[in-house]
């Protein structure tokens, strides 16, 4: 009897050989990303696995997290799989709420395999910086020698009276401890004491003209982006108008130009 032909071989076929594929991965080309946390947050330094199979004939892999791409050429001097590490924080604009995954694998017979684009969702939010020490700092401007008497005697006043908190620094103050530097200064500690000359929304952080540092270019505790966030809850002026919410006013002109104290 005359066997009639079966039209279903190729695909089936097909379906063996992708099984076997499946059963048998180090015959098989592919790459692969994956991120190696569930949840992942605005500002999170993002562990991110890439891996790839018959490496041994690669001759270009491509990988990109975002608009961050990191290429290597052949021979790939890299172990799979490979963790990289991909910083979500901004320093400025709009933080991302998604990441997006693309990677891209080259052969030695010209064939390639792609991963991606491949979106991942980041949860909103920043990270907090808060941690169990209970501390504060003093920062004394170095800038009024008829005034450096008064501010050491208004610091131990200070000293004296906050019994729930540790110092943990003393220092004349420098702009760098309330700016780029602030992660290791006042931003480092839960209450910063800052005593010197001050003005409209400023403090005058040591002895130079252009050592005045405007409250706009301050940002600490949770404010400050993603890994930078703070420790601070407290900030100190006993300085004239540094924390002032009034208009601008010239402070002299207007007979106030007594010290104030204000605590955020």
């Amino acid at each position: 009897m005359k066997r009639e032909s079966d039209n279903t071989m190729p695909y089936r076929l097909v379906m063996f050989v992708g099984l076997a594929c499946l059963l048998f991965v180090g015959g098989c080309k592919f790459i692969l990303m994956n991120v190696k946390s569930n949840d992942i947050k605005q500002g999170d330094n993002i562990e991110i696995e890439v891996n790839a199979r018959d490496t041994n004939d690669l001759t270009k892999l491509e990988y990109k997290v975002n608009n961050q791409q990191t290429v290597h050429n052949a021979p790939p001097t890299i172990t799979f799989p490979k963790t990289v590490i991909y910083d979500s924080a901004k320093t400025t604009g709009t933080y991302h709420d998604k990441i997006t995954l693309w990677g891209k694998a080259t052969y030695q017979d010209g064939s390639t395999r792609t991963f991606g684009p491949e979106d991942r969702g980041l949860t909103v939010c920043k990270n907090s910086r808060e941690d169990g020490d209970r501390t504060f700092a003093i920062y004394i401007a170095h800038d009024d020698e008829d005034r450096e008497d008064l501010r050491s005697e208004m610091a131990n006043a200070f000293q004296d009276e906050i019994s729930s908190l540790d110092e943990s620094q003393y220092f004349w103050a420098e702009p760098r401890f309330y700016t780029n530097q602030a992660i290791h200064f006042a931003n480092s500690v839960d209450m910063a004491i800052s005593l010197g000359h001050g003005r409209h929304h400023a403090y005058k952080a040591g002895e130079n003209a252009g050592d005045w540092v405007d409250s706009d270019e301050m940002a600490f505790g949770g404010f400050e982006p993603a890994h930078q966030t703070g420790d601070l809850e407290y900030l100190v002026f006993g300085s004239c108008q540094t924390l002032s919410m009034d208009e601008v006013v010239d402070i002299y002109l207007s007979g106030g130009n007594g010290w104030g104290i204000v605590i955020m």
